[in-house]
């Protein structure tokens, strides 16, 4: 079965917390744990460089809006199609 594309609608979002923000699931900032959601930030606290998604119920597309992530582990986490 094709994978349909789904547009990437970036603009809404002022910055990279207003992004993590709307995530469906909790995000830790600033505290690497590997067991768990997180996110690094730059050192002016405006970028996100490292977004781990662990164990989470799907991918949100949206994460692909966070232009300045260097990271993006997915653990245990299933990318969603069709949105």
């Amino acid at each position: 079965m094709p994978i349909k594309a789904v547009p990437l609608v970036c603009s809404g979002f002022a910055d990279d917390l207003a992004i993590l923000n709307e995530l469906p699931f909790i995000t830790y900032i600033g505290s690497m744990d590997y067991d768990r959601t997180y996110a690094l930030m730059d050192t002016n606290n405006h970028n996100i460089l490292t977004l781990q998604i662990k164990k989470e119920s799907y991918v949100p597309h949206i994460v692909f809006c966070l232009k300045n992530l260097r990271t993006l582990i997915i653990d245990g986490t299933p990318l969603k199609y069709g949105m």
